[in-house]
C-alpha cells in the first residue's frame, strides 16, 4: 500500500468507521435504555348504573284505577250487540271486554279505597252483570249460528236451544270424515264455549253407531250469566266485589 493511500486511509476512512459504530451503538444503548412510548390506553367507558324506580304502591295508583273504572259506566251503556254479530272470532272478541272489566272489578280489595269509591266500583260491577245478563244467550246464539256455518261443509250442524239459549247441540251426520269430527270436538272443548257458559253441550256423531255424547268444557258447572267470573287457567275465578254477608 502507497504512502498516500495510507493517509487517506487513516485520514478519512477510519474516523468515518469510527463515526459509524458509535452511531450503532447509540443506537442499542436507545433502545435498551429508554423505553417505547406506551400505547395510549383508551379510557374505560363507566356506565352509570340504571337506578331502578321503585314499584308504585296501591295507595299511589288508585287515581289511575279509578279512572278506568269510572269509564265503565259510559263504555257499558254504548255496548251493542252488533259489534260481535257475524264471526266466531268477534264473538271472542267481546268476551274479552267481559274478562277485562270483570278482572278490573276483582282488583278493589287492592286498594285503600273510600266508602263512596268502592260504590263506584260496585256500579260498575251492577251494570256490567246486567250487560251480561242481556247479552250473553245473544251471543250463545250467535256462536251457534256461526258454528253452523263453519261446518256445515263437513256435514255437520249446529244450534242452541233453552230459554237463555244455553244447551248447544252439534250434530255430525254419517259419513263424516274423521278430522271434522275431532275439529268439533276441540271447538266444543274450547275456551269460548266455556266463557259463553252454555249449561250442556251436546255432540251427536255416527260411527258403528249412533251416539250422543254430552261434552263438558269444564269441570265445574257454568256460572249463571249475571255472576261476574273471569276465565283463568281452566276455571271461572269469582270476582270479589260484594260486601261479605254479616253474621
Amino acid at each position: 500500500m502507497s504512502k498516500s493511500v495510507r493517509l487517506v486511509f487513516s485520514r478519512i476512512m477510519i474516523p468515518a468507521l469510527c463515526l459509524v459504530g458509535l452511531f450503532v451503538i447509540l443506537g442499542i444503548i436507545y433502545r435498551t435504555t429508554i423505553p417505547a412510548a406506551p400505547e395510549p390506553v383508551s379510557k374505560p367507558v363507566v356506565k352509570e348504573p340504571v337506578r331502578q324506580k321503585s314499584p308504585q304502591t296501591y295507595e299511589e295508583l288508585k287515581g289511575q284505577y279509578m279512572t278506568m273504572v269510572s269509564q265503565g259506566t259510559k263504555k257499558l251503556a254504548e255496548f251493542r250487540g252488533a259489534k260481535y254479530r257475524g264471526s266466531e272470532d268477534r264473538v271472542k272478541e267481546e268476551l274479552k271486554v267481559f274478562q277485562a272489566w270483570a278482572v278490573l272489578i276483582n282488583e278493589m280489595p287492592r286498594y285503600p279505597l273510600t266508602e263512596s269509591e268502592k260504590d263506584v266500583v260496585r256500579s260498575v260491577a251492577w251494570q256490567l252483570a246486567a250487560v251480561q245478563r242481556r247479552e250473553l244467550p245473544l251471543m250463545r246464539a250467535e256462536f251457534a249460528k256461526a258454528l253452523r256455518q263453519s261446518l256445515i261443509k263437513h256435514r255437520t250442524l249446529a244450534y242452541c236451544g233453552g230459554d237463555r239459549k244455553e244447551n248447544l247441540r252439534v250434530i255430525a251426520l254419517p259419513g263424516t270424515p274423521q278430522e271434522a269430527l275431532q275439529k268439533c270436538m276441540e271447538m266444543l272443548m274450547s275456551e269460548t264455549c266455556a266463557q259463553l257458559r252454555f249449561s250442556r253441550v251436546d255432540f251427536t256423531f255416527t260411527g258403528e253407531q249412533t251416539v250422543t255424547a254430552p261434552v263438558k268444557p269444564t269441570k265445574r258447572a257454568a256460572p249463571r250469566d249475571g255472576e261476574l267470573v273471569f276465565w283463568r287457567e281452566n276455571v271461572y275465578e269469582q270476582v270479589q266485589w260484594k260486601e261479605p254477608a254479616k253474621l
